[in-house]
């Protein structure tokens, strides 16, 4: 499963254009990807870029990344906000999505179109998860201090491995 995360951040002035999202807040862009065992595969922090796309692009063609493509026959989960690309399963778009619009009486999925939205987004919701823990766990991921941009960048994938070595080391 892949997604978005923003992170708090701090940036110079003269920076904040390039990592303000549209609610006007100052982040920090990360793309992950998780296991269903709410543990984090792949974890890119695109300093400097607000816009998903432009993370999941600079994620894909950055050789120093090390992106883990998916091996023949396996996908990975993304929303909506990603392009379509071989190995990347999206939802449906035009129908329903997201679990809250199938709760109550005769909210089941209709179709074979909404049964794949339905199951995609119970699935995706492991990253939500994964990312709430994360989140709970590491407070500084909310309010980051004045760091460096850089240092910014380093802090989030820090927070995910220690994030992973608690959850193997609990399990």
């Amino acid at each position: 499963i892949i997604t978005h995360h923003h992170a708090s951040s701090w940036v110079p002035v003269e920076k904040t254009i390039s990592f303000t999202v549209r609610k006007s807040t100052v982040t920090q862009n990360a793309m992950c990807a998780c296991n269903f065992n709410m543990e984090f595969n792949f974890v890119y922090s695109g300093a400097g870029i607000a816009n998903n796309s432009r993370v999941f692009l600079d994620a894909l063609t950055r050789h120093d990344a090390n992106f883990p493509w998916p091996s023949p026959k396996k996908y990975y989960l993304v929303d909506s906000d990603f392009s379509y690309t071989a190995g990347f399963l999206l939802p449906y778009r035009g129908e329903r999505y997201h679990l809250k619009y199938y709760r109550g009486r005769g909210q089941n999925p209709v179709g074979h179109k909404e049964m794949f939205n339905y199951r995609h987004s119970s699935l995706h919701n492991v990253l939500e998860r994964c990312f709430g823990v994360l989140t709970a766990r590491f407070k500084i991921l909310k309010l980051i201090s004045r760091y460096m941009p850089m240092k910014q960048r380093i802090l989030v994938v820090v927070c995910c491995f220690i994030h992973n070595f608690v959850r193997r080391r609990s399990q």
